[in-house]
């Protein structure tokens, strides 16, 4: 029986230490964006960009969507990409990208990079079809 509760415990801290961490994390973001207005910032899933192959790996992350870009920020390593909302082309629901299928369905955008070449990226995100309306809505 004692052994249950170590394991509860031991799952409890975890779960305590990742809202810490997270909530840190979104507040950096905030901070980074202060100048922007911020539709939303959420935890996400970043599936890669196109241009970096297929080799690319998965992150977890936060995304926010303002009013002058998409911005998303790695938890590791602390990398950003940036991508102004005028450089956004396309923006889409998709079941895979780049090969990696996800049961959920996962936002892709397609985007001019800061050299004018067409490129594209793909996130998991919570409430998808909300911030998929909150994307599409501020870029007509």
């Amino acid at each position: 029986m004692i052994g249950v509760y170590i394991v509860v415990a031991v799952v409890l801290f975890f779960i305590i230490v990742i809202k810490v961490v997270s909530t840190r994390r979104i507040n950096k973001v905030k901070e980074e964006l202060k100048n922007d207005k911020i539709e939303f910032i959420i935890q996400s899933n970043f599936l890669g960009l196109k241009s970096e192959g297929q080799t690319h790996k998965s992150h977890n992350g936060i995304l926010a969507f303002t009013d002058k870009q998409l911005y998303f920020r790695k938890w590791w390593p602390n990398d950003k990409l940036s991508i102004k909302n005028n450089q956004i082309k396309k923006i889409e629901k998709v079941h895979k990208f780049m090969g990696k299928a996800k049961l959920k369905l996962l936002i892709k955008i397609t985007f001019l990079n800061n050299n004018g070449k067409k490129d594209e990226a793909a996130w998991m995100i919570g409430k998808l079809d909300e911030r998929f309306d909150i994307i599409k809505n501020n870029l007509i």
